[in-house]
């Protein structure tokens, strides 16, 4: 249970195994890192999709449909990116 709803941008080719899910975002449409505070800000509702089987899971299909709330313009995103940064950088300890 700790690890549903975790959320992270990979920097690297990697594999994964079936219980992690994935976007691959159209760097034309949506900064990656934007896509990463999008996500985190429904990471809630996000993980109340879990199913219930041996161990909780998000469900792929679940997700497929998922309204991601998205600026489309590029500027705001890199503004609201760097805002956000900066705003983490001053309430870490």
């Amino acid at each position: 249970f700790a690890t549903i709803g975790k959320i992270g941008i990979l920097k690297t080719k990697t594999t994964i195994n079936q219980a992690i899910c994935t976007l691959i975002p159209n760097k034309d449409i949506i900064n990656p890192e934007y896509l990463y505070y999008a996500l985190l800000s429904e990471r809630d509702k996000i993980a109340g999709k879990r199913i219930h089987r041996t161990q909780d899971n998000l469900n792929q299909t679940k997700l497929e449909n998922w309204e991601i709330p998205i600026i489309k313009n590029p500027k705001i995103q890199e503004k609201f990116i760097k805002e956000i940064t900066k705003f983490e950088k001053n309430i870490k300890l």
